[in-house]
């Protein structure tokens, strides 16, 4: 499909052969807009983050199970107002300290924003420093910009979708949900489409506005997160001395007497390694279970970490308070159904995301059904208890193996991007080789998909079936085809679209990628960006392959 330019405009000239209607159903790189007369926020001083549900069809009073891990979606809003029902509202606090109710949870609903899906670990906010009174706070809430840096593949990064809708106050930074604390945006597309400004604050936490404008906006927001970030191998000869002084933690001197009883009973201090510090305090926080604390003093944090009991939340505050302690920089990290920590390790390659566990009765996932999950790649570095290994968090990210009796049974996971490797992991993600490729005026260049001949996978074919007639540089175009093998449609495959060279081997400017229904078929509303010079391109549709299809690139 050839894209000509003139006047500055972009118009298209296409020949369509079988062309096929839209599907109803099919992947959107836009969501439609909410109708009007929805709940917007009233005003607020500070950034905040509500989430606010929908009402779940068939949801069972009794477990908190639901029939169907589809309904309800996720609003991200100011605090000004909350709707009436105040359990469909999760709302971020400037401070955080956890109850002392270390019983098992109660059904968990989580909601999948990204992807692939990062199932439960998606960062809705983050503290990172222990307070006199031994709450977490954010120890730099200055918010400073982030760029939208274009479509540009790094190598070692993995690529995700995030779709999202918020309601936006004129001039207030939102919070919304991001992957890891490095990561980098690629690329927005906005409905209505007004202009954004995205910042961060001291513990990565990531805000959207829109200036002046006021009122709800449908994001897919294209992002990458360090592949070294979801998890790593760990070196022994880890050093205290190679953490940046910036980073390194101050536990305050009311809670060192409490924290240094707890390392002593953990059995690390101040003659520890790195590595010894971290794999040991990791292993005692694995290990809790949750039920009635053994003991009650009232000084909840020691009661936490000696006691060994509690969930999620608790596992995680604990975890940094000691962490702190020892002089390792860590984060308590949460969203609406889980939280976890993220630890600094002094390898050159930042931040680790460390899943403490939980227990619960179950777990929904929602919003799932039309995404993958995503699967770390390499053995988990640390001790996994076995009532570890059983918990709705740990099976989401680790397929292998039958479930544990007792598990926490588990609602709504989609399914997997690959076959556990990192190598298949980035294939799936759309990485092939990432370079950053091209002249100047082509910073978002990428190699094309190597296509080699595979007697161990079945050839798949791609079809372009239709294209926008016409469409100006900024604005939209739209495109739809199908992916097919021995003429049965690809489910789930994803499709790289693109403006590529005259010979073929460079895609100039990736615009966007999309998934296929279950009948193969795919469409797509892609940005096509004013960089892109004055000229004659041919727009390019690649289908990634998976273990069992091999690629496939239109022609």
């Amino acid at each position: 499909m050839r894209i000509l330019h003139w006047l500055g405009f972009l118009i298209l000239s296409v020949s369509l052969a079988g062309a096929q209607p839209r599907v109803a159903d099919s992947p959107l790189l836009h969501e439609p807009i909410p109708r009007p007369g929805r709940v917007f926020a009233g005003p607020s001083d500070d950034p905040a983050l509500l989430l606010e549900e929908d009402p779940v069809a068939g949801l069972e009073e009794s477990s908190g199970a639901t029939e169907s891990s589809e309904g309800p979606d996720l609003v991200y809003r100011t605090a000004g107002t909350k709707p009436a029902d105040e359990e469909t509202v999760y709302s971020v606090q400037e401070t955080m300290r956890p109850d002392a109710e270390t019983a098992k949870e109660p059904w968990l609903q989580y909601h999948a924003v990204f992807d692939p899906a990062v199932i439960p670990f998606k960062r809705n906010h983050v503290w990172d420093v222990v307070q006199a009174d031994g709450t977490l706070r954010i120890g730099r809430p200055a918010l400073v910009p982030v760029a939208v840096v274009g479509d540009v593949l790094l190598p070692d990064r993995e690529t995700f979708w995030g779709t999202l809708r918020v309601d936006l106050d004129p001039n207030t930074p939102i919070s919304i949900p991001s992957v890891a604390p490095s990561m980098r945006i690629l690329s927005v597309d906005a409905a209505p489409d007004i202009p954004l400004s995205f910042y961060q604050d001291g513990a990565d936490n990531l805000y959207v506005s829109a200036g002046d404008f006021g009122g709800r906006v449908s994001l897919n927001i294209h992002v990458d997160a360090p592949t070294p970030w979801f998890q790593r191998s760990l070196d022994e000869g880890l050093d205290f001395e190679d953490i940046p002084p910036n980073l390194a933690p101050k536990l305050p001197p009311s809670m060192r007497a409490d924290a240094n009883t707890v390392l002593q009973t953990i059995g690390v201090g101040a003659s520890s390694s790195f590595h010894s510090a971290l794999t040991r305090t990791v292993a005692w926080f694995r290990s809790f279970r949750p039920g009635q604390m053994p003991r009650e003093s009232g000084r909840l944090y020691k009661d936490l970490a000696l006691g060994k009991r509690g969930i999620c939340r608790h596992r995680a505050y604990a975890f940094v308070v000691t962490a702190h302690a020892l002089g390792i920089p860590a984060r308590y990290a949460a969203n609406e159904g889980h939280a976890f920590v993220e630890v600094y390790v002094p390898d050159g390659k930042g931040w680790l995301r460390v899943d403490l566990g939980g227990s619960a009765q179950g777990m929904n996932v929602h919003s799932g059904r039309d995404k993958r999950r995503h699967i770390v790649a390499e053995n988990d570095p640390f001790s996994q208890p076995a009532g570890f290994r059983g918990t709705y968090s740990h099976r989401s990210v680790n397929p292998d193996g039958e479930p544990e009796g007792g598990s926490d049974p588990i609602r709504g996971l989609p399914g997997l991007t690959g076959e556990g490797t990192a190598e298949d992991t980035a294939w799936e993600a759309g990485l092939g080789t990432p370079e950053r490729m091209g002249e100047s005026n082509w910073p978002a260049a990428a190699r094309v998909l190597p296509y080699e001949e595979s007697r161990s996978k079945r050839p798949t074919q791609i079809q372009l079936n239709s294209v926008s007639s016409r469409v100006f540089r900024g604005g939209k175009l739209t495109l739809a085809g199908r992916v097919q093998s021995q003429g049965v449609g690809i489910d789930g495959g994803l499709v790289r679209v693109g403006v590529i060279n005259a010979d073929g081997s460079v895609i100039l400017h990736v615009l966007g990628t999309v998934r296929t229904d279950s009948d193969g078929l795919f469409d797509a509303v892609l940005t096509v960006p004013l960089s892109i010079p004055v000229g004659s391109w041919d727009i390019v549709a690649e289908y990634q392959g998976d273990a069992v299809h091999a690629p496939a690139r239109s022609q």
